[in-house]
């Protein structure tokens, strides 16, 4: 990734965990720093909200600190590279 430049990719998976998980395996995006994701796959276990996947070894998760008391408890999240300086407060 340049410095100075923010990619940004931006993908509706549809609530489908094979999407998402497709998306964050795709070495066609290693230069973007950003992956805006919306209508992410994931539940509310045990009050937590969980993802699919829940790491990964290229990308960081940041969910929203709100929830949805629904089936879907998040309607959006990103995900940043590893090598980026982004944190979530």
């Amino acid at each position: 990734m340049a410095h100075g430049t923010l990619k940004i990719l931006q993908l509706n998976v549809h609530k489908r965990k094979e999407v998402q998980q497709s998306l964050l395996n795709d070495e066609d995006i290693k230069d973007y720093a950003v992956l805006a994701v919306s209508e992410p796959y994931a539940r509310t276990v045990d009050e937590a909200v969980v993802t699919v996947p829940m790491g990964h070894h290229n990308w960081t998760k940041l969910i929203p600190t709100t929830k949805w008391n629904t089936t879907w408890p998040i309607r959006s999240m990103m995900w940043h590279r590893f090598d980026s300086q982004i944190g979530q407060c």
